[in-house]
């Protein structure tokens, strides 16, 4: 008789591996650091941003000036600071645009290093955009798209296809380069300017034709702070902008909204840092020139670029290939492992799930996506435990909207997550019965999916488990709903060996 070796995954704790990110940009200064499980498992535990703007202090001779070397050296402590207290085991350092186009570059990461002990690397422009691809091809479904990061001093586009980064470039004019470049004149005078400017630049490049018609994915604060602008704008309450949607028609409003009004009226209006409402108007007319250069019909919001690239080049450093090829699964399974989740026992309770599906499509009628959905929801149910096992199903539909599940529309996420709570539409309590359903077949008898018969008769579901399987099972609750849910009685009965 098969059996399981636990159902909960005793491994769900933090090993002593943590590795800190460091992206010294041209506007900003982030850190995240990501901690490794003993299971496999990884996440972000922590975020920080200061807002360096280290564009601003390049001088007419194209060096750094020593204020800016200074906030430099002492953004950069302030990291190490709070990598010293999450015990941060490896560090990895990247500076792009502003230390790239600085005469002086070289001097200042040097500097930088003999105050920190962090080692910075000087990446390249195509270097910047090769780890901004990867930051959100392994957190995104897609497989053809032109990418955008409109940074502080730079602007990197990129050719998707089939997943694979067929053409990069990295324009030398960012949001705040530009902001200060078109500085005279009211501010929809600014925007229209700027637009003009990056549209003549974009329609240079040879590639950029090949890339007609896709939907431009957008990463970094240039793409966030525009979600943050259009979920306003629409009334629409989100649990994360990875993965937002906007379309063009939308963004069009976006980027005539923000052209308008002082830094001050844009920051009021959009909840916008002061730094980021200086510069949006710039950024915002950068992609929204784009998106009408490859006439793209949507805009999408990646929460994931440069630093998650950076590190799941390091992740996956044993592999040839540093893209997951499916983001769904890959996700899924680290999902699971973060919240504790036995991957061998939910992976059973999934199969079962997609199982029993396709054998009562008669009763439900529901096209096939809803079983990938449901096995989905079989696989992450048990994460809402960690917090409250008597209340798990809301605690598991808020992790899954909010959480590290990627590979998902927002749309999709709000499906698996409310067939875990088992509440709302009657397509979500089937869903979820099936799923009750499962586990209970899995847990209490230990039997597979090849165990199963499922004789499917009008008004009545009959499954036939083996001789050695016990029937006498607590599903007096899943029997009733079935009734009410599926319009038939369900019974559980054993082979009979002798047939």
């Amino acid at each position: 008789m098969p059996t399981m070796s636990g159902v909960m995954n005793n491994q769900t704790v933090p090993s002593d591996n943590r590795i800190g990110i460091i992206d010294l940009g041209s506007n900003s200064a982030r850190l995240v650091i990501y901690e490794v499980y003993a299971n496999g498992g990884y996440r972000p535990c922590y975020r920080m941003k200061r807002n360096t703007r280290l564009a601003r202090f390049l001088q007419p001779d194209h060096s750094l000036s020593e204020e800016g070397v200074t906030q430099a050296v002492a953004d950069v402590s302030a990291f190490v600071r709070v990598g010293s207290l999450y015990n941060v085991t490896r560090w990895i350092a990247v500076a792009t645009a502003a230390i790239r186009q600085a005469a002086n570059g070289a001097d200042v990461l040097a500097r930088i290093e003999e105050a920190t002990g962090v080692h910075f690397r000087l990446i390249t422009g195509r270097e910047e955009a090769y780890y901004s691809y990867l930051g959100i091809m392994n957190t995104m479904e897609i497989s053809d798209a032109v990418l955008v990061d409109v940074g502080g001093a730079s602007t990197e586009v990129m050719l998707v296809r089939d997943r694979s980064l067929v053409e990069a470039i990295s324009v030398p004019y960012g949001a705040l380069t530009l902001t200060r470049a078109f500085a005279n004149g009211p501010n929809e005078h600014q925007a229209a300017l700027i637009m003009t400017f990056m549209s003549d630049i974009f329609e240079s490049i040879e590639f950029l034709p090949r890339g007609v018609g896709l939907p431009v994915i957008g990463t970094g604060g240039t793409a966030r702070s525009l979600g943050k602008i259009a979920q306003r704008m629409q009334r629409r309450g989100i649990d994360r902008y990875h993965g937002y949607q906007i379309d063009s028609t939308i963004l069009t409003r976006v980027y005539e909204r923000v052209s308008q009004g002082s830094a001050a009226e844009r920051g009021r209006f959009a909840d916008l840092s002061e730094s980021r409402a200086e510069v949006i108007h710039a950024g915002a007319a950068a992609v929204l020139a784009l998106v009408q250069c490859v006439r793209a019909p949507y805009f999408l919001v990646s929460g994931n670029g440069l630093r998650e690239g950076v590190f799941y080049e390091h992740w996956f450093r044993s592999q040839a290939n540093p893209v997951v090829p499916s983001v769904r699964s890959h996700s899924t399974e680290n999902f699971m492992r973060l919240f504790g989740i036995h991957v061998e026992a939910a992976e059973r309770v999934a199969a079962c799930v997609e199982y029993l599906f396709g054998k009562l499509e008669p009763l439900h009628h529901l096209p096939a996506r809803w079983s990938q959905f449901a096995a989905v929801a079989a696989r992450v149910e048990q994460a809402g435990t960690l917090v409250n096992v008597e209340k798990s199903g809301r605690h598991t539909d808020y992790l899954v909207r909010s959480s590290y599940l990627y590979g998902f529309t927002q749309e999709e996420l709000l499906d698996i997550g409310q067939i875990a709570l088992g509440k709302g539409d009657k397509v979500y309590r089937q869903l979820s019965l099936l799923v009750t359903l499962s586990r209970t077949l899995v847990y209490e008898t230990s039997v597979t999916v090849d165990d199963i018969e499922v004789n499917v008769k009008p008004k009545k579901v009959v499954l036939q488990l083996p001789q050695w399987a016990p029937i006498e099972i607590g599903l007096e609750s899943v029997q009733k709903a079935f009734l009410k849910l599926f319009g038939a009685k369900l019974s559980i009965s054993q082979n009979n060996p002798m047939k």
